[in-house]
């Protein structure tokens, strides 16, 4: 019998290198937003010992925990950080468990794509007509990101398929 391996993964490899190195700037961007954050918070309670308070520092908050959310998410699940339920499943064979697997990650391939899609036809929607109320800030590049973080983590979905994948094949492709 013929058998026909596909290349060692290399595709594979080469598109979990890229969502890995894109995973890593967004997980700096998240942190310098979470010190920012943490930085605002500080200084509001500080100056109102002055009876001065920032303007707008309730918007700032919610704009750069949406950048903060939106790249831990995906650096938590490309870390396997999540709480995963694998009771029933460390009982099957590797190769059903693998199976298994590959149908938990495209159903929630699915849940994570349709909230971007969601999230995408919201900014098209709106588009820079919303602005915060005091700051005047424009939403739009705050949901920008937000959709970026959704698409990686919908990716990491992706990849998790690969690797269940290789779980199933491996036997074939040896």
């Amino acid at each position: 019998m013929l058998r026909v391996a596909p290349p060692k993964g290399e595709i594979v490899e080469i598109f979990a290198s890229i969502v890995q190195r894109v995973t890593r700037v967004g997980a700096v961007a998240a942190g310098v937003f979470l010190l920012g954050a943490m930085l605002l918070i500080v200084t509001g309670v500080i100056v109102r010992f002055f009876n001065i308070a920032i303007v707008g520092s309730y918007e700032l908050m919610e704009l750069m925990m949406a950048v903060t959310i939106a790249f831990a998410l995906v650096y938590t699940a490309l870390r396997k950080g999540h709480v995963v339920v694998k009771i029933i499943v460390s009982r099957f064979p590797t190769r059903l468990g693998a199976i298994v697997g590959i149908a938990v990650s495209f159903l929630s391939l699915a849940i994570w794509g349709l909230m971007s899609f969601a999230a995408t036809q919201l900014v098209y929607e709106k588009g820079l007509r919303e602005v915060s109320e005091t700051l005047e800030l424009p939403y739009l590049p705050f949901r920008i990101v937000f959709i970026l973080g959704l698409f990686l983590f919908s990716l990491t979905y992706v990849s998790d398929i690969f690797e269940e994948f290789k779980k199933v094949l491996g036997k074939w492709t040896r």
